[in-house]
């Protein structure tokens, strides 16, 4: 559950840097005649566009992702807990399978 939280952390971290460091050469680069007389500058726009669509779209889905998961481990942990008659019967292979198979669908098709 703590590398979930880490995980989670560094993606809202990654996100943000991201944004705003593509966001800044974006502008900089658009801004400057002289810059954009280089042929490279397109590519340099080009792959910071790039970036800018993977951190807004991709990094918050991995982040949910890491979030979803630290959920079914700490319910997990709390049915253990606080219902400890009842965990052998609900976490049974089966059932763990089926729960598995729903966080990762609720992950990848749920914001």
């Amino acid at each position: 559950m703590f590398e979930a939280s880490i995980s989670t952390t560094d993606c809202l971290c990654f996100v943000t840097i991201g944004v705003f460091g593509n966001l800044i050469t974006l502008l900089a680069l658009l801004k400057s005649p002289t810059i954009r007389e280089h042929a490279t500058t397109a590519f340099v726009i080009s792959l910071s566009i790039s970036d800018l669509l993977f951190c807004s779209f991709s990094l918050p889905l991995t982040a949910v992702r890491f979030f979803r998961s630290m959920v079914g481990i700490t319910l997990n942990r709390y049915i253990l807990i606080a219902c400890h008659s009842r965990y052998s019967q609900i976490y049974r292979p089966k059932f763990i399978w089926l729960q598995l198979i729903f966080v990762w669908a609720v992950s990848f098709y749920c914001w």
